[in-house]
C-alpha cells in the first residue's frame, strides 16, 4: 500500500558578516532569544505531531490540529528558509488533511515543491501532493498534472511507480476499478 504520509535566518549571516567585530548585548540576547524560541517552536510541533499520531479521542485530536495549523503558521512565516520549514510544512500540511481542509494542505505541500527543490522527501510530498487532489479535492485534471510532475521529476523513484499506477485508475469508474481488481487477483 502506498505510504502516505515535513535553514537559517538571513539576518544572523548578515550580522556576522557586517565589518563591525563588535557584537552589542543586546543583540545578542535577541539572537539567544530568537534561538530559544525557535527551538521552543520546534518542540512543541514536534510534540503536537506525536500526539495528532498517536490519540484516540478525536475531539482532541482536532483541537490539537488547530493548535499545530496556528504554530506551523507562524514558524514558516517567521522563517521560510530555515532547514526545518519543510518538515515544519508536512506537519501543517497534515494538520490540515485531519481538519478536512484539502486546499490548505495542498498549499503548504505547493511550498515545499516550489521552494525546497533537494528536500529529501520530497518525491513522497510530491505523492501525496498529488492523492489528495485526486481523492479529497476530486479535481482529477490537476491530479493528473500532480501525478505527470512526479513522474517527470523522479522516474526512478518508487513514488514514481505508485503515481503511474494511480495514474491509470484516475479515471475510471468505481465498476472500471472493480473489474480491474478483480482481473489482478484471478491472475495470482
Amino acid at each position: 500500500m502506498i505510504r502516505v504520509l515535513l535553514f537559517s535566518v538571513l539576518i544572523a549571516f548578515f550580522s556576522a558578516c557586517s565589518g563591525d567585530k563588535k557584537s552589542h548585548p543586546v543583540q545578542e540576547k535577541k539572537m539567544v532569544a530568537t534561538d530559544f524560541q525557535r527551538e521552543e517552536l520546534i518542540s512543541q510541533i514536534n510534540e503536537n505531531n506525536e500526539l495528532i499520531s498517536h490519540s484516540g479521542n478525536p475531539d482532541s485530536v482536532l483541537f490539537i490540529c488547530h493548535k499545530q495549523a496556528e504554530l506551523c503558521e507562524q514558524f514558516t512565516t517567521t522563517r521560510p528558509l530555515d532547514m526545518e520549514t519543510p518538515k515544519i510544512l508536512t506537519y501543517q500540511a497534515k494538520a490540515y488533511k485531519v481538519l478536512q481542509n484539502p486546499k490548505k494542505s495542498v498549499q503548504a505541500l505547493n511550498t515545499i515543491i516550489q521552494n525546497f527543490q533537494d528536500y529529501e522527501n520530497l518525491p513522497e510530498v510530491m505523492l501525496v501532493k498529488a492523492i489528495t487532489i485526486d481523492q479529497e479535492i476530486n479535481d482529477k485534471q490537476a491530479a493528473e498534472k500532480a501525478y505527470l510532475e512526479l513522474i517527470q521529476k523522479f522516474p526512478d523513484h518508487p513514488f514514481a511507480n505508485d503515481a503511474k499506477s494511480l495514474l491509470t485508475q484516475l479515471h475510471m469508474s468505481d465498476e472500471e476499478l472493480i473489474r480491474s481488481f478483480e482481473a489482478k487477483n484471478k491472475k495470482k
